[in-house]
């Protein structure tokens, strides 16, 4: 069973709820930042800082959440997870759109980047949950090996936005409803968000979309 928030929870209550600590996001966003502020601007590759705010994102979180004894780290497909077999739940990071970490009415995030077949067949361990359906929808094999083992977990995705006009980055831990046709994770069963980040303007010494590149580097292999 997914676990509700409570009308009292606030974000440090919510994520504590779930195994994890709000004072590791807040550490992992400053250590993405300072990972995207070395590449040289007009020297590095277009999406090299993007991919070094996202590897400094996963990196601190990883290391800081495994630190312990309830989360594991796996690498399924070259898709990097934060495991949790006690609380049956399953972490990844991802960059978010604009929408990322607001509440706005009519509004949800949406994944920047579409998601692969591991992403879709993760988001379904929610339906699983919500006793919506089983955990694939046609019977073949798992796309990793890895799924098998996962039946009653839950999905959740960090979602991180740079905002470059508020000079800000913003940061939720959701739960995926579903994605859409165009592979972007874009409806929630419940959202956890957490305060902005602030930033500085000397965070901002080109004119590049510091979201750009934000995610693994992924390549098509056949079911195993």
């Amino acid at each position: 069973m997914t676990l509700n928030p409570l009308p009292w929870d606030g974000h440090e209550a919510s994520l504590r709820r779930r195994g994890m600590c709000a004072e590791h996001f807040v550490e992992a966003l400053g250590a993405s930042n300072t990972e995207r502020r070395m590449c040289v601007h007009r020297h590095s590759a277009k999406s090299g800082p993007g991919y070094y705010a996202y590897n400094g994102m996963l990196t601190s979180l990883s290391g800081q959440m495994c630190s312990g004894n309830e989360w594991e780290r796996e690498d399924p497909l070259s898709m990097p997870l934060l495991i949790n077999h006690g609380r049956k739940m399953v972490l990844a990071v991802s960059s978010g759109d604009r929408f990322t970490g607001l509440l706005i009415p009519g509004h949800m995030p949406r994944s920047k980047n579409p998601k692969g077949e591991l992403t879709r067949e993760l988001a379904r361990l929610n339906k699983v949950a919500n006793a919506e359906e089983g955990l694939f929808k046609v019977a073949k094999p798992p796309l990793h090996k890895l799924l098998s083992k996962l039946e009653n977990f839950t999905f959740w995705l960090t979602l991180v936005f740079f905002d470059r006009d508020k000079r800000e980055i913003r940061c939720e831990v959701s739960q995926p409803r579903k994605l859409n046709s165009r592979g972007q994770v874009d409806e929630y069963y419940l959202r956890t968000i957490l305060p902005p980040y602030s930033l500085s303007d000397s965070d901002f010494p080109d004119e590049g979309d510091p979201n750009d590149g934000f995610g693994p580097i992924t390549f098509d292999v056949p079911r195993r």
